[in-house]
């Protein structure tokens, strides 16, 4: 299963460099940050590159949660997102991704919005991250999908006040927000100490 794809280190490396290599490839064109589908597409290529095949087609799906899978790996449902380095205070967490997950609002209560967001629609987030004000590189993390179960969390009101806002309390592993303004998008904020996973990629 995609655990031990994890484990060995010989493939592992040989995926993160086909990364580096078409990261750099996408900048040679482009100055603007990878993000969306157009990391999808980087992602499977590389995977494609170091011999394995993926689910992943170019019809920019909105299925939830996951992106694509490699094919005959069991436990390869794959998000990729594109995560943003933060410094969180407010829950006193320290260095940290923050990236967006799944939209709630069809979900009314609270309690609908977390049993949704907390099924099982992904194994594993692998997260393009960079700088709030993009200098040109990134770091490839690769995130278990069990390190940000939002109903691990302790859930209230947010103070701002407006409808259908929601925070996690502080001490808990992670904070997350719901935005209702948002669509009823989830935000996860993660410390970067709970992430296994961590590759410098230079464009």
């Amino acid at each position: 299963n995609f655990h031990y794809f994890l484990s060995n280190q010989s493939t592992l490396k040989k995926l993160v460099d086909s990364v580096q290599n078409n990261v750099r490839g996408f900048h040679k064109m482009f100055r603007q940050p990878i993000t969306g589908t157009i990391w999808e597409e980087v992602l499977s290529n590389s995977f494609n590159d170091v011999g394995y095949k993926t689910t992943w087609k170019p019809d920019n799906s909105h299925k939830v949660g996951e992106d694509m899978s490699v094919v005959g790996v069991q436990m390869s449902r794959l998000s990729c997102k594109s995560g943003v380095f933060k410094n969180n205070r407010s829950h006193n967490l320290g260095p940290c991704v923050e990236f967006s997950s799944s939209r709630t609002t069809s979900f009314k209560t609270l309690e609908e919005k977390l049993e949704h967001l907390s099924k099982s629609h992904y194994d594993y987030h692998f997260m393009l991250s960079k700088k709030d004000k993009f200098d040109g590189t990134y770091k490839l993390l690769i995130i278990d999908a069990n390190l940000c179960n939002v109903k691990d969390l302790d859930w209230e009101p947010n103070k701002n006040g407006k409808p259908d806002d929601y925070v996690t309390k502080s001490g808990g592993s992670f904070k997350a927000t719901i935005t209702g303004s948002m669509s009823g998008q989830l935000w996860v904020t993660l410390p970067l100490s709970r992430v296994s996973h961590i590759f410098d990629i230079q464009t």
